[in-house]
Order: C-alpha cells, then structure tokens, then sequence
C-alpha cells in the first residue's frame, strides 16, 4: 500500500504573496536585531551597545520599532477615511498614542508623576507606570466599547482580532515589565532574559499586527475574490 505523501514546495510556501513576502522580512529583521542584542550583552559588539541593544531608547531596533508603529498608524487612518467607522479612528489614535509613548515614555513620565503623588508615596515608580498605563487603557476601553457595538460585523471582527495582538502587546509591555522589574538587584541572568523576552516580544507582536492591518479586506480586495487567504493563519475563525 502506497502512502500519499504531501507535495510541499517551500518555493510556493516562502512566496505566496509579495504582502507575506514583507511578512517574512519584517520577522527576520526582528530576529535579527534581537540576535545582535544579545550578541551585545555578550559582549561581542559591546563598543556597539547604544546603537543594537533593543532597550535603549532612540537605538535601531527601537527605531525599526517606531516605523512599523507609524505604518499601522497610516493603514488605519486609511481604514478610517475609507469605510468611515468610528473604530477605526480610535484604532488609529491608540497606535499613535503608542508611537508616541515608545518615542518619548509617556507612560514612565506619568509613572514617576503618579508614584511621587501624596497619596501615592507608599507604591513605586512600576507601580505607579502601571497604574498609569491602566487608566488610559480603562478611558480608550470605555470610548471604543461604545464605537465597537455601532460597528459594521467585518468592523467588529477585526477589531476583535487586533484586540488580541493588542493584549499580546501590553502582556509583554506591562506584566513580562513589571516580573522584569521585579529581578532588579537579583540574579542578572533573569533580569537580562527577561528584559530580552519583553523588548523581543514586543517587536514580534507588532510585526503581526502590522502584518494584519496591512491584510485587512479594505486593502488588496482582488486577493480575496480569488480565495486567497494570508499566511501565517491567525485565529481563523475572527481573522477577515
């Protein structure tokens, strides 16, 4: 009995699509930086260290951050004047607020604001960046609930679906953040792990959400009339 054995091209697999093609450059460009980062703390590049490490502000990997942070931004603003949903105009303000933050630490500046308040002297400055965090967080929740249920159902699908990389976001922005904090003056091994998996996982994520913006139904529609459907496949059953 013969066994049927999968005709798999990795030819077909690498070049799907010119928009996975960019999917594919964009991961790779992450690893890359993430590579070199820890090349860094090893000291092999250490003359290098302001310019490859993933934790300094203004660094590559943080500017490399910072373009794919504008673009979600420009693609949802094109969403917006495109189809005219509320959500999407409070998609587009939530990425530019992160754009923003990751430019200039909004959130650490209100942290350290919040921590040295009166009522606030018994918390720390982690503590203090995410409390701040959530109260923006708890006011953006609040107005896009309201937009999200006057929503076309596509709208409310994709929505639903940059919800999920927006959490996977903040999981790695916020909690891997504050264990991070929390190995600070302990065993240097962790500490710089974690700081590896917070600053890592966050330029992955945004790879993703990009790459889902980008491959939203609004744009590219012809792929779609011939059944085309994107790959690497993301919660299918909310995705598109």
């Amino acid at each position: 009995m013969k066994t049927k054995v999968p005709n798999f091209s990795l030819k077909k697999f690498i070049t799907n699509t010119k928009i996975d093609q960019l999917f594919y450059l964009l991961i790779i460009s992450d690893l890359v930086f993430i590579l070199l980062h820890c090349l860094v703390r090893l000291g092999v590049f250490e003359q290098y260290y302001k310019i490859l490490s993933l934790n300094i502000d203004q660094s590559m990997p943080e500017a490399f951050q910072y373009v794919k942070e504008l673009w979600v931004v420009l693609l949802m603003g094109i969403a917006y004047l495109k189809r005219k949903e509320t959500v999407y105009l409070i998609w587009t303000l939530l990425f530019t607020f992160f754009l923003v933050d990751d430019f200039a630490g909004v959130h650490e500046h209100l942290g350290g604001v919040i921590a040295l308040l009166p009522a606030m002297d018994f918390i720390s400055k982690d503590v203090g960046e995410f409390l701040g965090v959530a109260l923006i967080g708890l006011l953006f929740l609040g107005i896009f609930l309201i937009a999200f249920f006057k929503s076309k159902r596509k709208v409310r699908r994709a929505s639903v679906t940059l919800g999920f990389l927006v959490s996977a976001l903040l999981f790695f922005g916020i909690a891997v953040d504050l264990i991070h904090a929390a190995f600070r003056g302990s065993s240097l091994v962790i500490y710089e792990f974690l700081a590896l998996v917070e600053d890592g996982g966050e330029m992955l994520v945004m790879t993703l959400i990009l790459w889902f913006a980008i491959n939203m139904k609004h744009f590219n529609k012809s792929l779609y009339k011939k059944g085309y459907q994107p790959f690497p496949r993301l919660f299918p059953k909310l995705v598109l």
